[in-house]
């Protein structure tokens, strides 16, 4: 499968989730690799609004505060 055809698939998948739970809660794509050679320092691009990093580096993100809360996600629906 060609690098082209992931970051469509995420694509793909971001606007699903986006139809699903309105625009009110942000959405991003990311594709973390395993067992890539990512280089010492950085390791992390984006191409087509789709992040691309290392395993760890999504965490922060997934944690940090956003707009909605774990009590408003159950009204996105």
């Amino acid at each position: 499968m060609t690098a082209r055809k992931v970051v469509d698939g995420v694509l793909k998948q971001v606007g699903i989730v986006r139809d699903a739970i309105g625009d009110q809660i942000p959405v991003r794509g990311v594709l973390c690799f395993v067992e890539a050679d990512w280089p010492l320092f950085g390791g992390r691009f984006t191409t087509r609004v789709v992040d691309v990093m290392r395993p760890k580096r999504p965490y922060p993100l997934v944690r940090a505060g956003g707009p909605e809360g774990v009590e408003t996600l159950g009204d996105a629906h």
